[in-house]
């Protein structure tokens, strides 16, 4: 009886909580600079997102080390928080901090502290996992806007930043594969490994 009961125990954790991890190297021109990592945990109704990415690169002269993390909670489908920053050299050059209080969302960036209501669409990270087949627009919870997502070809999708930057998500079989992020100085690229 004890074991039937262990064993029952086990088979409801497996059903109300899954984690799923990706990982990515970055690639500029030519070399690896670094990694990226995106883990999906579901716990009942909750749903974490969790990115990190180290780069350490060399453009014209200059040196950079950028760290980026963000920590992303979705209650039934509806956005609760986010936890966003980029270090780049040591300072911090973007954040965004979203709380969900159960009535209004305040939001905290370097422009100040303000109310927000968030679009609802798709999270940005969900695409790590799922390919956005019949999505038209996801939520890019770092800049807190929602952006028309195009399918340029089967299995290959593009968005933009709200800088006007092209973002592509490339899908083999539904499984994420590539990453191209086109920005005003180069273009980086991430490919997925085990």
């Amino acid at each position: 009886m004890k074991q039937i009961f262990i064993l029952l125990l086990l088979l409801i954790s497996t059903i109300t909580f899954s984690s799923d991890k990706v990982n990515f190297e970055i690639i500029l021109f030519g070399n690896k600079i670094g990694k990226l990592t995106v883990t999906k945990q579901i716990k009942g109704d909750t749903t974490h997102y969790l990115l990190e990415s180290n780069a350490r690169a060399k453009v014209l002269w200059m040196s950079y080390i950028d760290y980026t993390f963000m920590n992303i909670k979705y209650v039934k489908d509806r956005l609760h928080s986010v936890n966003y920053f980029e270090d780049q050299n040591d300072k911090r050059k973007y954040f965004t901090n979203m709380v969900y209080d159960g009535k209004q969302y305040t939001v905290s960036t370097k422009n100040g502290t303000r109310n927000i209501v968030p679009e609802k669409y798709p999270s940005l990270l969900s695409l790590y996992f799922t390919e956005p087949k019949n999505i038209s627009k996801i939520y890019f919870e770092a800049q807190l806007f929602a952006t028309p997502v195009e399918e340029k070809k089967p299995g290959w999708y593009i968005f933009k930043t709200k800088e006007g930057n092209d973002n592509e998500y490339i899908y083999k079989n539904g499984v994420l594969e590539e990453l191209i992020f086109h920005t005003n100085i180069a273009t980086v690229k991430m490919k997925r490994v085990e």
